[in-house]
């Protein structure tokens, strides 16, 4: 795509509709889940922006298609661990038996991914991310400024995706119906 991700897209143009962005891609994941495809690896560099300025999500390398086929053929593990909900990281932990991607698990990632475009970087730059993470902690709230604009409903939001319990994570259509009820104007920048 010419426009590049949207991570280079808000380098050179600004934060322009960030949180339009986010609806859509919002509505994306949504799609994805309604045909129970998992992504699995949602990331501000596998977010494009087409010809018409709209978002495209890509890289479907990792995802999990609904007849049980892994895009990925490489590593189970593979995947940005800075987007990675805990129970990825680590599995037994959440009284799991592998490590398996899901739609919570997209849905955590997609908390980061309204982080990244937010800020300009990846939730916890510093060492030991996966330990931060699956130990419960979390980002935190970024001071407002012109470069960010994280508002009280974004971060409620935000915060409901990175929940440390998968179940409390509310759905994609959730996310879009939640985020379609702000009204336009409302939402911030």
């Amino acid at each position: 795509m010419d426009n590049g991700t949207i991570m280079d897209h808000l380098k050179r143009n600004g934060a322009v509709d960030l949180n339009k962005r986010l609806l859509e891609v919002a509505e994306g994941l949504s799609y994805l889940h309604s045909k129970n495809v998992v992504h699995g690896d949602l990331r501000g560099s596998n977010i494009l922006i087409g010809p018409d300025f709209s978002v495209v999500i890509s890289d479907f390398g990792l995802a999990v298609f609904s007849d049980g086929r892994v895009g990925d053929t490489g590593s189970a593990h593979s995947g940005s661990t800075h987007w990675q909900a805990p129970e990825l990281i680590r599995p037994e932990k959440f009284g799991l038996e592998r490590f398996t991607r899901t739609k919570q698990s997209d849905i955590f990632a997609y908390g980061s991914v309204c982080f990244e475009v937010h800020t300009g970087e990846p939730p916890f730059l510093k060492d030991l991310v996966g330990m931060k993470i699956s130990d419960g902690e979390r980002p935190d709230r970024p001071v407002n400024d012109e470069r960010c604009q994280i508002n009280d409903k974004l971060w409620v939001l935000m915060s409901m995706c990175w929940s440390h319990q998968r179940e409390r994570r509310p759905e994609a259509a959730t996310v879009v119906e939640t985020m379609r009820s702000w009204q336009q104007g409302q939402l911030g920048a």
